[in-house]
Parts: structure tokens; C-alpha cells; sequence
């Protein structure tokens, strides 16, 4: 459950009346300038029949920010305090209608293919839950709030489905390529809110347990990673690999009521 708390919604424009066939779950917190790009990523989809839900998770104001782009198929809410990135997808898929779902953290971006090859491939292949691109990550140094100095760019993980590895093993689909039936929630659950890390992981695995999902081998965005600057929600595997692990341990004790 969400927890019960004021938040603040801000739309640029009147909403379409049109129903929005995608929706792009966009969580942010104290990045204003990467969500910058990471917004303009998502308005300049070649695919126009999106939403985009952006929640602040209890970061600086950055509603400013939102309302600039003065986009109708921006939606946006301020939580006041820091709940976590799954609180905030979780709220963001709540206020969302989209029949498929897509995720973008604000220190990443979107190729202007993205949502097309995903809609496309979930479109051609009904009986499939899921699809997933390719993205390259971008080694980079990360100095006053923006990434600079990019030192390598490249493709980590390039993998075609593979459920028992999935779900027996790791993960091998990074969260901003992913696009799902927003059905499936129904069957796999909303990101667990205690799993502070891993949470793309935790889910997709969930989701595995009931349906396969496509591998697109096209490159549909990047994401970046700071060498100099340890902080992202991943890193607890180094600050605190105890605490990592508890997570990962979570995450792998999870199976479905039924078969």
C-alpha cells in the first residue's frame, strides 16, 4: 500500500481526452538538471501516444521545471518526504493509465526510438508480458550536478530471455529497457517498497514466474554511471554489502501462490 500522505499534482496543460496507450514512470530526486534531459528524452519519442508521471521523492521543488516543457502528457507530483525510488514508482504507476509501462530514472535517458520499438514488439507478440531493448551505459565523471568527462561508452548486457537464469540467478535486464503489460502488475505485484535495492530485479524476477518476455536487440537509450562519484542505489554493494545482501536474499525468497 501507498502510504497516505499530501502530495501536490502539476500539469502543464490540459490533459488529451485521449486515453494514453504508454505510460513512462519517471522517479526523481535532487537531480534537476538530469532530469532536464531526462524529461526532453521522453517528449522526444517518435511514438506520441504516452503519458509521462514523474514523481519527486521528496526532493527539491522541481514542479518549475516540469511545467516549462508545457506538455499536456506531463503529469507531475511532489511527495514531501523521501520515501524511496519503489514508493515512487509505485505511486506514479497508481496515478498512471497507460495499458503498457515503462520506466526512466532521471539520471538516464531515452533514444527517440524507444517506446516505438517496445510498443511495436509487445504489439506483434500478444503473448508475450514483456520486452526489452538494449542501452549502452556511459562511463562518466559527475561534477555540480551533471555528468562530464564522458571516459567509455558501451553495451553491458545484450541478452536474449532466459527464465531460469532470471529467476534463478541475476539479472540481466537493465529497468529503462524494459516495456510491460500493465496487466501483469495483477499477476506479479508493485515493487516491493522494503527491497531498497534490487528493485528492478525483485520485479522482473516476479514477473518471469508468468510470462516470458522479448528481447529486441536495438539500442533505445543509455544510462550513466559516475566513476567518481559512488552514489547511486546499486553502490550499497559496496558501502554496505551486509545490508546488500539482506536485500538480495529478499528478493530470491519469492515465489508465486501458485505454480
Amino acid at each position: 500500500m501507498l502510504s497516505g500522505m499530501k502530495q501536490s499534482a502539476v500539469t502543464a496543460q490540459p490533459r488529451p481526452s485521449e486515453e494514453p496507450l504508454v505510460t513512462v514512470v519517471l522517479g526523481t530526486y535532487n537531480r534537476p538538471k538530469l532530469l532536464k534531459i531526462a524529461i526532453q528524452s521522453v517528449l522526444d519519442q517518435t511514438y506520441s501516444n504516452l503519458e509521462l508521471v514523474v514523481v519527486n521523492d521528496g526532493g527539491e521543488d522541481v514542479g518549475g521545471i516540469v511545467q516549462s516543457f508545457g506538455d499536456p502528457r506531463i503529469n507531475y507530483f511532489s511527495i514531501p518526504i523521501n520515501m524511496g525510488a519503489a514508493h515512487s514508482y509505485n505511486y506514479a504507476i497508481y496515478e498512471s493509465s497507460g495499458q503498457y509501462i515503462t520506466y526512466l530514472a532521471d539520471d538516464d535517458r531515452y533514444y527517440p526510438n524507444h517506446c516505438e520499438v517496445l510498443v511495436r514488439a509487445l504489439e506483434n507478440h500478444p503473448e508475450m508480458g514483456g520486452a526489452y531493448s538494449d542501452q549502452y551505459r556511459v562511463d562518466c565523471d559527475l561534477n555540480d550536478g551533471e555528468y562530464t568527462a564522458i571516459h567509455k561508452k558501451w553495451i553491458r548486457f545484450s541478452h536474449d530471455f532466459d527464465k531460469l537464469t532470471l529467476i534463478g540467478l541475476q539479472n540481466y535486464i537493465p529497468h529503462p529497457c524494459f516495456m510491460h503489460r500493465r496487466s501483469l502488475l495483477k499477476k506479479a505485484g508493485l515493487y516491493d517498497q522494503d527491497q531498497k535495492v534490487l528493485i528492478d530485479f525483485d520485479l522482473l524476477r516476479r514477473m518471469a514466474f508468468y510470462t516470458d518476455f522479448l528481447h529486441v536487440s536495438i539500442i533505445t537509450g543509455e544510462y550513466y554511471f559516475p566513476v567518481n562519484n559512488k552514489k547511486r542505489i546499486t553502490d550499497l554493494a559496496y558501502n554496505d554489502p551486509d545490508k546488500f545482501q539482506e536485500c538480495d536474499r529478499r528478493a530470491f525468497t519469492k515465489v508465486p501462490d501458485k505454480p
